[in-house]
């Protein structure tokens, strides 16, 4: 399971790289709908179009938008190009580096601690494998960093079977 894990982030830091390359022409190949063409899915959310739906990111680009809507095609642009960037090579670490579910839960180490809003400060170790055998886990630590703020890590993989590496020192706190 970790030698897989180490293989895997290679393989998602490679396709992250080209992601960030080639992200701002990727909005050109889109269709009317925000979807890219099958040959470039692993770039795309697998739940969500270019346009992104999720609230905190609307929220975060209205100075874009009026209504929710792109205020015009550059806005629109620029906006799948922040998508893009939110959420690099998604489709590749969910659909080719992924589990496949339902997954059963092995073992349970700690609390979640970044299931909440805003974050506590704890770490969490998940075992878990697949209808296969397969087995997998999940990592995540938050850390105080003062100022409201923490330091948050995950690795392995989600819940949702998406494999993830990532780290941010931007999460809202609440210690």
């Amino acid at each position: 399971m970790y030698t897989r894990f180490c293989i895997y982030f290679l393989a998602d830091f490679t396709v992250n790289l080209i992601g960030y390359c080639i992200n701002p022409i990727l909005p050109i190949f889109a269709d009317s709908d925000g979807n890219l063409p099958s040959w470039l899915r692993w770039f795309q959310t697998y739940d969500d179009t270019l346009d992104g739906k999720e609230p905190r990111f609307i929220e975060a680009t209205s100075w874009l938008r009026t209504d929710g809507v792109a205020k015009n095609f550059i806005c629109q642009y620029v906006l799948r190009v922040m998508w893009l960037y939110r959420n690099n090579a998604y489709g590749f670490a969910y659909s080719v580096l992924g589990g496949t579910a339902p997954f059963r839960t092995l073992s349970e180490e700690g609390t979640n601690p970044s299931d909440r809003a805003p974050a506590i400060e704890g770490s969490y170790l998940r075992i878990f494998d697949d209808a296969e055998g397969v087995q997998y886990f999940q990592y995540k630590l938050v850390k105080d960093r003062g100022n409201g703020k923490c330091y948050e890590a995950s690795i392995g993989w989600k819940p949702s079977g998406q494999f993830v590496v990532r780290w941010t020192p931007f999460r809202a706190f609440n210690g």
